[in-house]
């Protein structure tokens, strides 16, 4: 990464299982971003370019349930993120401090905005490592967990991180920036769960003060689950606001009340008001579950008390004399 002159270059080691013996890969990669060479056991391969395809020959016979590799050396400076994160790109930006914050947004766009790949989001790598070289005076966020770092001659460090479980395309980052890192374990059901935080500088204060979020017992089943499919990484990876929207729209569905008005919002309304009314739980705990950042936003999206209290306080009053 070169923050210089917003360029990215650099290579993907693509390791597949041939499932029928095809000659040809097609591999993608959005312009203005470029391939520099395609190789297979050391060997250059020839490749027809037809917008942001390439489509591949492959020298070395295929035969079926091989694992075979395929190197791709791109380079160039990939499209800027106009509204991150609603537009896909990457973001140059600076921070308080003057210096570089670079990260990578692409869910909507896909993941070859910035780096070759097979861009079909049903077909996701079984695990990944992704390296990332920076100036030393900035640091690499990515997905998984940091194996190393290498402090190279040329002023430049690489972070080497690692994801062991599959991981969407679109999921793949770069967070590249002055951070300061801190740690703090969780007491879990198992043991201690060691949590990692990067945070710019000129939020470190803010940053820690992190919260831990209770689970109500109903949900562990669901998670326990998730967990099962998931063996890294993060539980849920709805990488915007819409893209979980549809998400709940689609469990909407299978609980069959989509078509009653019902929204996102409902429900958290209506757990509020819940948790308020009936329940009686304390404003300010309230507050801090649904993560608002004060009393008075909590206190618009509940039914603040309902009538038939009113009336019962209501007879409570009696005329002075």
């Amino acid at each position: 990464m070169n923050p210089a002159d917003s360029t990215i270059k650099g290579a993907n080691t693509i390791r597949y299982k041939v499932l029928s013996p095809y000659q040809v890969i097609q591999i993608d990669l959005q312009s203005p971003m470029n391939i520099v060479e395609f190789m297979q056991d050391n060997n250059s391969l020839k490749y027809i370019k037809d917008g942001n395809a390439y489509f591949v020959t492959l020298a070395k016979k295929q035969s079926k349930g091989k694992i075979n590799e395929l190197m791709v050396s791109f380079g160039g400076r990939p499209t800027i993120s106009r509204r991150p994160p609603w537009s896909g790109g990457i973001s140059w930006k600076i921070d308080k401090n003057g210096n570089p914050f670079i990260v990578s947004t692409c869910q909507g766009d896909g993941a070859s905005l910035w780096w070759p790949c097979k861009e079909h989001q049903y077909d996701e790598p079984d695990s990944m490592l992704i390296s990332a070289t920076v100036p030393n005076n900035l640091l690499d966020v990515s997905n998984g967990r940091l194996r190393k770092v290498d402090y190279n001659l040329d002023s430049t460090n690489t972070y080497h991180w690692f994801v062991g479980s599959p991981i969407n395309n679109y999921s793949v980052n770069i967070n590249i920036a002055d951070y300061s890192h801190f740690v703090d374990t969780y007491n879990g059901e198992k043991g201690k769960l060691d949590c990692d935080f990067y945070v710019l500088k000129e939020d470190l204060e803010k940053g820690k003060k992190h919260r831990h979020i209770p689970f109500h017992e109903e949900l562990f089943s669901v998670l326990k689950s998730r967990m099962a499919e998931v063996k890294e990484g993060s539980i849920l990876d709805y990488c915007s606001v819409e893209n979980l929207g549809r998400a709940v729209t689609r469990y909407f569905k299978d609980l069959g009340i989509y078509n009653k008005g019902y929204k996102t919002k409902t429900f958290r309304k209506t757990f509020i008001t819940l948790c308020r009314n009936r329940f009686q739980i304390d404003a300010s705990i309230v507050k801090e579950l649904v993560g608002h950042s004060h009393g008075n936003v909590t206190d618009k999206y509940y039914n603040l008390i309902d009538m038939q209290t009113l009336k019962n306080e209501l007879k409570k009053f009696r005329r002075p004399g």
